[in-house]
């Protein structure tokens, strides 16, 4: 609980400026994980100004602001390779953010879609971690039974979709799940940073001349990137710039934005859904660029 109380999430959620500090940070940091930071100031800048005209009182300039708020750990200023610096939310001030969002736009957590999200996942784990052959031959066998009497079904004509109503729950599940996604990438450069700072610990106070972190990376070997969190975001990354998926979630969206049950959806959820993984690219790409560096500055 002391710990907690020293985070940056909850200094964010106890500043008397909250209101002001989530309406900035949840408009900035929606589509870009990291912005740079004279950017940053200058678009911090406008929205005083605007906050102000609707009646805020803001008596300090955006830069105050901005460094009290580094200070405080809501935000992270990075050096870059090109000498600049950028911006980001820190993870727990980003769980702030959500939680806060989560009060103004409440959704539902007890929905069949979860509960058969979880089953799918739960179900596909055991089928895929079995070693052994006969019990995993019995479970694709009887994935392929169901799937064949799909096909007959279709085939004659005797299927129903799904109804508006579950496909709207089922859809505002699977935004809630995508809307989770950018925001991790936050917790992945945190993770890293804190690898990153631990390693370089490591090699100073070392009293030896050579090591186990020396050893590696003196025989060349990427400490970072063979981390479990390096290892995890490499896997991410990879699967993310696959051509097929790209192919197959663009072609879904495009259809289910051509269902009935989408008409009501707001413009920003249609939108989002648009530009997912382009997002998560970009993202990605910023997250990949870091940990390159990161692996360079080490061997240096």
């Amino acid at each position: 609980a002391q710990r907690t109380a020293q985070s940056p999430g909850l200094k964010l959620l106890r500043a008397d400026l909250m209101p002001v500090l989530v309406a900035v940070l949840a408009r900035r940091f929606t589509d870009h994980r990291a912005l740079p930071y004279a950017e940053f100031l200058a678009l911090v800048t406008d929205d005083l100004d605007e906050l102000r005209d609707a009646g805020f009182p803001l008596p300090q300039t955006a830069q105050q602001y901005v460094a009290s708020w580094i200070r405080d750990g809501i935000l992270i200023r990075r050096p870059t390779e090109s000498r600049d610096e950028t911006v980001e939310l820190s993870r727990s001030a980003a769980d702030a953010v959500r939680f806060v969002a989560a009060v103004e736009q409440p959704r539902s957590s007890v929905t069949s879609s979860r509960l058969a999200n979880v089953t799918d996942l739960l179900s596909t784990l055991a089928r895929d971690s079995d070693p052994v052959p006969t019990s995993r031959l019995e479970a694709l066998r009887a994935q392929r039974d169901v799937l064949e009497a799909e096909i007959a079904r279709v085939e004659s004509g005797e299927f129903e979709p799904l109804s508006d109503a579950a496909a709207s729950e089922r859809l505002r599940e699977i935004l809630r799940l995508a809307e989770e996604v950018p925001g991790d990438f936050a917790k992945v450069a945190d993770d890293l940073d804190h690898l990153n700072q631990a390693l370089r610990e490591q090699i100073i106070n070392h009293e030896g001349s050579r090591g186990g972190v020396l050893e590696r990376v003196f025989a060349g070997v990427d400490v970072i990137e063979e981390s479990d969190a390096g290892r995890t975001f490499t896997a991410f990354h990879r699967l993310l710039l696959d051509p097929g998926l790209t192919d197959a979630f663009d072609e879904a969206v495009d259809a289910v934005l051509q269902r009935s049950f989408t008409q009501v959806l707001a413009s920003q959820d249609a939108a989002f859904l648009r530009q997912f993984l382009t997002t998560l690219q970009r993202e990605s790409a910023q997250v990949r660029q870091t940990l390159t560096s990161f692996s360079r500055s080490l061997r240096r």
